[in-house]
């Protein structure tokens, strides 16, 4: 069957909610509202062993610094590392370290100089589902734009997104918990693609985005304040 139907997108001002919406449309389907949170856990899921690294005591503040194989999207690990100090001074915050096995050294880089009792570190040891459970009982995320990223928001969880050479618009998470950190100063933040200047710097010396530099992180510590 030839189809001669289509839907019109632009990433450059539409999310993919906005595109997923317009072909249930073209099929006969009306595009629904979402419901949190949208992955719901069974018990077995709930009692997992990794949920007794949640401090029940405190606010337990969830931060994912890394982005799979995607390193250009990743804020600098020297930031990451000096947020998890100020946010540590705060004796009522918990720090949960989230990644894959690949983001073993990455994980290691920030919480350098970090007290032990301060923090718990998971990368590489959950699967989605217990990824799912621990964010479902931390109070805060903070990540990159990433599938972490994703998964906090489809639990309701409030997020703190870092976004650089990727598009905001396009990949922002459903909901309305998140807030988005950009920077207008650097590339085009709606593009979803990183600039010539910057790949060329990150294909020779693995140079951070400019957009991603130009992020501070008092920019960052502003905006986890407003949760806490």
């Amino acid at each position: 069957k030839v189809y001669d139907d289509q839907v019109i997108f632009e990433a450059m001002t539409q999310s993919e909610q906005t595109l997923y919406n317009g072909i249930l449309e073209k099929i006969g389907i009306e595009g629904s509202s979402v419901t949190f949170p949208i992955f719901s856990l069974t018990e077995k899921d709930q009692q997992n062993n990794y949920l007794k690294s949640v401090n029940k005591k405190k606010l337990n503040i969830a931060i994912h610094p890394g982005c799979g194989t995607f390193d250009y999207k990743r804020w600098e690990k020297e930031k990451f590392n000096e947020l998890i100090i100020s946010l540590i001074k705060n004796e009522e915050l918990h720090i949960l370290i989230l990644g894959g096995k690949e983001e073993a050294l990455l994980a290691n880089s920030v919480l350098d100089n970090v007290p032990s009792n301060k923090y718990t570190n998971l990368v590489g040891q959950l699967n989605i589902r217990e990824t799912l459970s621990i964010l479902k009982k931390s109070f805060l995320l903070i990540s990159n734009d990433s599938g972490v990223m994703h998964l906090g928001a489809a639990m309701e969880v409030p997020v703190v997104a870092i976004f650089g050479p990727t598009s905001y618009i396009k990949n922002h998470p459903l909901g309305d918990k998140t807030k988005i950190i950009i920077s207008e100063n650097f590339c085009n933040s709606r593009s979803n693609s990183i600039c010539d200047e910057c790949k060329i710097q990150w294909k020779q010396q693995k140079s951070v985005p400019l957009c991603l530099q130009s992020i501070s992180v008092n920019d960052v510590l502003n905006e986890v304040n407003k949760f806490i």
